[in-house]
């Protein structure tokens, strides 16, 4: 017997050339597609890394009022025509925070070419006599301007010498930054022989003996109510059992005026 071979139609022959001229239509559309998204993406990073079009023409500062907006922007040494994209915004940070009375600083970009750099200034809570100036310090003790004159409102700190003095003056400056704002202003000076011995003194001549650094909340309450009575010394350093010294007799008020 005879076998004879499979045969295939003309019409199957244009069947199966017309799905593959369309698979290979396909695939050369997938391939364009994509070689598209690649330019596309490839022109993007472009602009953004390397292009002028969004280089960094201008920094704008806000926060400031110790320091100018020009101080800022030379410390900052920001690489103007640089693309923003490539600005190191942490290294601009850096260098804007070596400046004494920056205590924190944010960098960010606006695009399309503006850096904006915005620093929080140390807040005075104390002065110390250097020579004949006098520094202002924040409440963690870091001196960051200096003055000829003591500013009002300010007490000045005081603190013995010696190995321990940096010590005594953060712990003159941790009970201040505890006073309420309505006392605070009564104060003159806050003298820390040691850490542990802290003594206030107030518009009037009164002494506050608040002794260590510590229950600034219990302190604070105890020596509001005593303050109600006039004395030359408070003593707060156990606050439990506190004590006044140099009490005075209220006054008595005026007799009333006879009646007619």
């Amino acid at each position: 017997m005879t076998s004879r071979a499979p045969t295939v139609s003309a019409t199957s022959a244009r069947r199966f050339a017309a799905r593959a001229r369309a698979h290979r239509r396909l695939a050369l559309s997938h391939a364009l597609i994509v070689a598209a998204v690649l330019a596309t993406m490839g022109g993007a990073a472009w602009l953004v890394l390397a292009s002028p079009v969004l280089a960094l023409e201008k920094v704008t500062v806000v926060g400031a009022s110790r320091l100018s907006a020009g101080q800022v922007v030379v410390a900052a040494e920001a690489p103007v025509g640089r693309p923003l994209a490539r600005v190191d915004t942490d290294a601009v940070a850096a260098r804007v925070a070596r400046l004494r009375p920056v205590a924190a600083v944010d960098v960010r970009r606006v695009w399309p070419r503006t850096l904006k750099v915005t620093v929080t200034e140390r807040q005075p809570a104390g002065v110390v006599e250097a020579g004949k100036r006098f520094a202002l310090v924040d409440r963690d003790g870091v001196a960051f301007a200096t003055a000829a004159r003591r500013p009002a409102g300010l007490p000045v700190v005081e603190a013995g010498a010696g190995a321990g003095r940096e010590r005594a003056i953060a712990a003159a400056l941790d009970v201040l930054a505890a006073l309420p704002r309505d006392l605070l202003p009564k104060v003159t000076a806050a003298r820390a022989a040691t850490a542990e011995a802290v003594t206030l003194r107030l518009r009037g001549g009164a002494t506050v003996v608040w002794g260590a650094p510590a229950d600034h909340q219990l302190k604070v309450t105890v020596l509001l109510a005593l303050m109600r009575q006039r004395a030359k010394v408070y003593d707060l350093s156990a606050p439990e059992a506190p004590v006044v010294r140099g009490t005075e007799a209220p006054e008595e008020p005026p007799p009333p005026p006879p009646r007619s």
